[in-house]
């Protein structure tokens, strides 16, 4: 196994090789992963690259707005289900996307990389969206951490900058100590969309609240697993647990990842 280390203003970690696999780890998780051949893993990536296709419009998002780039793993599975879609990628650490992209590669014409703070970015841009994607998380000693909520809350400032059918989805941690803040985040979310779905990563710890004005049907998500060419990246897709949600979200028990 080959090992990089790097630091950069805000984060510090290693570049690991094993095989034809390249994973960026920062403070202990794995911030992006690349394969030459295949696209989906079974974590969170999936899970928020599947989110895009709820909303409502039958050809897709024409533009989606990604909070917390990294390593850009999700990008070439957004490029793979969505090709004509436009992605605009608000990342803090700019020195990151650099060291990505050297051990990382993605196409240059991609998306658009804006390097600043996301939230700072959701509050002063007079830009609309058919999609947002929030992955903001930074690195703590022990574990990453969301930064705090923006002022008003996340809701109101998600729907700011998205067009009237437009839908959000935000990566959540369900493990004890994260359970708190998901509890917050999907009330303050649903209190400003009347539609709400999820989807849970095959494997890890992550689940994915989607809401918007309507929504697609889990159905119609699930069936997109035929966009991948590679078997493997099929059969990550289909075991998402991928969920419309009807009164309150459930959030007890999440400790234990689905099978």
């Amino acid at each position: 196994m080959d090992e990089i280390p790097f630091e950069t203003t805000y984060n510090r970690g290693v570049i690991r090789q094993q095989g034809e696999r390249v994973d960026m780890d920062v403070a202990g998780a794995t911030f992006a992963t690349w394969h030459p051949h295949r696209l989906c893993t079974g974590y969170s990536w999936d899970a928020l690259s599947a989110a895009p296709l709820f909303h409502p419009h039958s050809n897709g998002p024409k533009s989606i707005l990604l909070l917390g780039l990294a390593g850009g793993t999700m990008l070439r599975i957004l490029k793979q289900l969505l090709p004509k879609a436009r992605i605009t990628a608000v990342e803090i650490d700019g020195e990151l996307v650099d060291i990505a992209r050297r051990h990382m590669p993605w196409p240059a014409d991609a998306c658009e990389v804006i390097v600043g703070d996301a939230y700072t970015f959701l509050k002063r841009t007079r830009r609309r969206f058919d999609v947002v994607l929030d992955d903001v998380f930074l690195a703590g000693a022990e574990d990453v951490f969301r930064p705090d909520a923006p002022q008003g809350g996340w809701g109101a400032r998600y729907q700011r900058v998205l067009v009237p059918t437009g839908i959000v989805a935000v990566n959540c941690i369900t493990t004890r100590p994260h359970l708190p803040l998901l509890r917050r985040m999907a009330a303050d979310v649903r209190s400003h969309f009347p539609a709400f779905a999820t989807i849970t990563a095959a494997r890890g710890y992550n689940r994915i609240l989607i809401a918007g004005n309507p929504l697609q049907s889990p159905d119609h998500v699930r069936r997109q697993a035929t966009r991948f060419p590679d078997g493997q990246d099929q059969a990550w897709w289909r075991k998402m647990n991928i969920e419309a949600v009807v009164g309150p979200p459930s959030v007890a028990g999440e400790e234990t990842p689905p099978a």
